[in-house]
């Protein structure tokens, strides 16, 4: 207030003229008025820019947070495990037990059509009348009706003809089997094949032949529970035939 009252004077005098007291006053409030003015829009520029320079602080928190775990675990787990395992078990326990034992073991007649001629490695004093005498290997063979007679000792023992020896004529009541798709005549435990420009030559027994009988003189073994014949060193398996006849087979060990 002194301030402005002093300022008033000094400008009055300035101008060089005398100032009237209420005219000072006038001039003093107009001083005042413009200085308040001043000092107003000072302090509302002050608290202006202090209110806005806090309230300004708008608090940016742009931390909006985005979180954007939308949680897209697609959890695919569809448990595709196909458990494929049907155990089928396709273990075919074929064990049918079949059991070909044909031990037949029936007191069979193995030379029920030999029963009448002499049996095998038996002796006797001579061959029969009208026996055809055969020279092979050095030894002199005496034949007659499909059996052989071979010197030994001043007798005669009926034994199996060499493989190898020739006949003109079959032997009667011989039979002819099929071994392998060839043919064969059999007789008396003796087996022959035909000689291209006639006759006949005594072969070896051809395994897997089946006859109806054997000639006396064969023995029997067991052999993992069959009873096989034995003749001649040839293993025969008997076999059951439609009707209940028994026929008998070679096999070899």
């Amino acid at each position: 207030m002194l301030f402005s009252l002093w300022l008033g004077t000094v400008e009055l005098f300035a101008q060089g003229r005398p100032v009237h007291p209420g005219e000072q006053q006038r001039n003093a409030a107009r001083a005042n008025q413009g200085n308040s003015g001043r000092s107003g829009n000072s302090s509302a520029n002050r608290s202006s820019n202090q209110s806005y320079n806090r309230n300004s602080n708008v608090n940016r928190n742009n931390n909006v947070n985005r979180n954007t775990n939308i949680n897209n675990n697609r959890n695919t787990n569809v448990n595709n495990n196909r458990n494929t395992n049907v155990n089928v078990n396709n273990n075919r326990n074929t064990n049918v037990n079949v059991n070909n034992n044909t031990n037949v073991n029936v007191n069979i007649n193995a030379s029920r059509n030999y029963g009448n001629m002499p049996r095998r490695g038996g002796y006797v004093t001579g061959p029969p009348r009208g026996a055809r005498r055969m020279a092979y290997g050095g030894v002199n063979y005496h034949y007659y009706n499909g059996v052989y007679y071979r010197p030994q000792g001043g007798r005669y023992v009926v034994v199996p003809p060499p493989p190898g020896i020739r006949i003109t004529v079959l032997p009667p009541s011989y039979q002819r089997i099929m071994v392998g798709g060839a043919p064969y005549f059999y007789y008396y435990g003796t087996y022959y094949q035909a000689v291209p420009g006639g006759g006949y030559v005594v072969v070896a027994p051809p395994v897997g032949a089946l006859v109806p009988s054997l000639p006396m003189g064969y023995t029997t073994t067991m052999r993992g529970g069959v009873n096989y014949y034995v003749l001649d060193g040839t293993y025969y398996q008997p076999v059951p035939q439609p009707g209940g006849q028994v026929y008998f087979q070679i096999v070899r060990f």
